[in-house]
């Protein structure tokens, strides 16, 4: 299980946070420090790709380093056939958007998406990194986003404006966390279906659940976000 952190960088303690949960379905926990100094916002909550209106080389994307890390964890573990698990709560899950709609791996089993402020949203008519305009290949790369396993995690309780990323393309979106995850949601639901395309994204709420990673992972509905309840 790979963990990324909040915009704190705090990432010890989300590696904490997550040790109880994880040690339930007998995972390993892995969290890599985008540390202020190398990673930037647009480097870590945006994903890399768009410096001041300007895509960047694909390769200095920091979504492309998650495959690495994926591959780097696997090889500790001593083999490639092992169940992965990626997660990011607050900021973290603004990053996991971003490698799910321009980087994904087809090595994850479920990449769970929690309480972030804005998400890459499934249309080509909404500019990188909060859509798939000006993306190569747009349609492609949107029609494998939607086939993911990808589940947005949200508290029901997450409904405040405090540190919630605001522009244009943001509030679109929705009015806060709770709203803006609902939005994209239907919204990738709804494509799916109007083009005939593969869907495997879930929506899970954590009833009574603020924007809180423990009582995220603490709540009921946890197992069900990560798909460890799947038969």
């Amino acid at each position: 299980m790979l963990v990324f952190h909040g915009a704190r960088r705090n990432a010890d303690d989300y590696r904490d946070y997550t040790r109880r949960f994880a040690r339930r379905a007998c995972l390993s926990v892995y969290a890599p420090l985008f540390d202020r100094e190398r990673f930037k916002s647009w480097q870590y909550q945006r994903g890399g790709i768009i410096r001041k209106g300007v895509m960047q080389p694909p390769d200095e994307w920091t979504v492309s380093v998650v495959r690495h890390l994926v591959q780097w964890a696997l090889a500790r573990e001593g083999g490639v056939d092992k169940p992965v698990y990626l997660f990011g709560h607050s900021a973290g899950g603004q990053f996991l958007s971003r490698v799910a709609a321009y980087a994904p791996s087809t090595r994850v089993r479920r990449l769970v998406v929690m309480n972030p402020s804005t998400h890459v949203w499934p249309a080509t008519d909404e500019l990188i990194p909060f859509g798939f305009g000006w993306f190569p290949k747009p349609v492609v790369a949107l029609k494998q986003y939607l086939r993911l396993p990808v589940t947005i995690y949200l508290g029901s309780e997450d409904t405040g404006s405090r540190n919630l990323y605001r522009n244009a393309a943001a509030d679109r979106q929705g009015a806060n966390r709770l709203e803006r995850g609902i939005n994209a949601f239907n919204a990738g639901r709804a494509l799916a279906r109007g083009e005939g395309w593969d869907f495997n994204w879930k929506l899970v709420i954590a009833s009574g659940v603020g924007h809180s990673l423990g009582r995220m992972l603490r709540a009921p509905e946890a197992d069900r976000a990560f798909g460890l309840d799947d038969p």
